[in-house]
């Protein structure tokens, strides 16, 4: 199942005694579920600019292809004429294909540099997620500590209470 950030939003949990509080844990899948759809809004962009650049080498290579058949049409149109035309069109396929080569390399170069760069970007984002996860883990032991030192804490003054209680009833039947 993909989770996604209306999903988050719309979470409910069931009530319990000893429940977290609510507005704290709505507060919470606030926040992740922003920072998910951050999330998928930067990928589907990231995604959006490498089919971009796709595009791009398709129409780099359709440039070398249309090149390619001009200058086999201008070697057979060469073949008509004289050999010095022939020579003459040799030239020119090759400047050419090295100029279409030279584009589509590019291409390809920049396309690594850019995924390179989404995929550092990625692992940044991960290492940030992490970070807050390990934050927030860290945050949930100190709350659950706290608790049960406040539990323990009632449960003296109860007893304490419960104590002189206790002694009063004994001094009030005496």
């Amino acid at each position: 199942m993909q989770i996604k950030p209306e999903m988050i939003r719309e979470q409910v949990f069931r009530t319990s005694l000893r429940g977290f509080d609510r507005e704290e844990v709505r507060g919470f899948l606030m926040v992740v579920a922003d920072t998910m759809e951050d999330l998928v809004d930067e990928n589907l962009a990231l995604r959006a600019e490498l089919e971009n650049l796709r595009s791009k080498q398709r129409d780099l290579e359709e440039l070398f292809i249309q090149a390619k058949r001009f200058s086999d049409e201008r070697f057979a149109q060469a073949n008509y004429d004289a050999q010095r035309i022939i020579d003459d069109a040799e030239q020119r396929a090759a400047a050419i294909q090295e100029k279409g080569q030279h584009i589509i390399a590019r291409a390809e170069q920049e396309a690594r540099e850019r995924e390179d760069l989404a995929r550092q970007k990625a692992r940044e984002i991960i290492f940030e997620v992490e970070k807050t996860k390990v934050s927030l883990e860290r945050q949930i032991i100190e709350l659950k500590n706290r608790k049960l030192s406040l539990f323990a804490d009632l449960k003296g003054k109860l007893e304490a209470s419960q104590a002189w209680l206790k002694e009063i009833g004994d001094v009030d039947t005496q």
